[in-house]
């Protein structure tokens, strides 16, 4: 008996095995020598590929037998043929398995930094890929997303484009290249809450000449105030602020306070707005000093010419 066959790229998905699946539809086998009526019709069988990873022009083999023909004529036996060496060869396919994405957000939230970078964990975060081989997956561990804006505030949109980088995977074998993966996007919203600033302050002893009112004129000469917490490159200058004296009245030791706003600072840094920070208490307290008014007498005269500038007041 002869024996000829060829594979025309028998192709599966991968499944994580070296097992090929041929049919007549990827492959042919021919037996001839038989009598006249009796006869072999290849019907498949199974080979393997050279390894069980995806990819194309992968090697591919088989050693058929008796079960990958069906036979025909009256008192067929194969006890009565000698059979050939029934090998087919030639190359094939294992296309990546395809992956299912689900994926959510949930509130991510960070303190102001001046960034729009979004740190996502399993904590705020999920994202499952199905569709992997028995034995084989990947585990979500966070990624790096985006808020649409830098600013603080409440339900800003956040979104991320995930990547293998993402995912611990297991499995022996594992390789991503015998997957193909789909579009991995998370979209939500999110909170950047204000960042926290730190107040010190003090007085140096005020002064001022009594007015009759207890205002107190406050500057960086005679008081200080330092806000710090900032990002970097951003911050406030303080200027000077109106504060009161606990009385009118002229005196030394006399308590002095001041609560201080935004206006009494300047501010510096690319997109600062105040609303990004959580102000502290900012009262200044500590003593000042009102001193009493200077007054002048002036009076008119009247004498009779005596050379002098002398002039006798009764």
């Amino acid at each position: 008996m002869s024996f000829t066959g060829s594979l025309s790229n028998p192709t599966k998905v991968y499944d994580g095995t070296t097992e090929a699946t041929l049919t007549p539809a990827n492959s042919s086998a021919t037996l001839t020598g038989f009598v006249d009526g009796q006869g072999a019709t290849y019907t498949g069988a199974t080979g393997s590929y050279s390894t069980a990873n995806a990819g194309t022009g992968i090697s591919v083999s088989a050693t058929l037998g008796t079960g990958d023909f069906s036979t025909f004529g009256n008192g067929f036996s194969w006890s009565n043929y000698a059979l050939p060496n029934m090998t087919l060869s030639g190359t094939g396919t294992i296309s990546p398995a395809i992956l299912s994405f689900t994926g959510s957000l949930s509130n991510p939230t960070k303190v102001y930094d001046g960034t729009t970078e979004a740190t996502l964990t399993p904590a705020n975060s999920s994202a499952t890929l199905t569709g992997f081989v028995d034995g084989q997956g990947a585990t979500y561990t966070g990624a790096t997303g985006s808020y649409s804006t830098a600013n603080a505030g409440t339900g800003i949109s956040v979104s991320a484009t995930l990547g293998t980088g993402d995912f611990s995977t297991f499995g022996n074998g594992f390789s991503w290249s015998n997957y193909a993966l789909p579009n991995m996007t998370l979209s939500g919203t999110g909170t950047i809450s204000p960042a926290i600033l730190s107040f010190t302050g003090s007085l140096s002893n005020p002064t001022k000449v009594y007015d009759g009112t207890t205002e107190a004129t406050l500057t960086p000469a005679n008081s200080s105030a330092t806000l710090t917490g900032f990002v970097d490159g951003q911050g406030a200058t303080y200027t000077g602020a109106t504060g009161s004296y606990s009385t009118a009245n002229a005196g030394t030791g006399i308590s002095v306070s001041a609560t201080l706003g935004t206006g009494d600072f300047s501010t510096f840094g690319n997109g600062f707005s105040w609303s990004n920070y959580a102000l502290p208490n900012m009262t200044l307290s500590g003593t000042g000093t009102i001193s009493p008014a200077a007054l002048s007498l002036s009076t008119t005269g009247t004498k009779v010419y005596d050379g002098t500038t002398s002039l006798d007041l009764t």
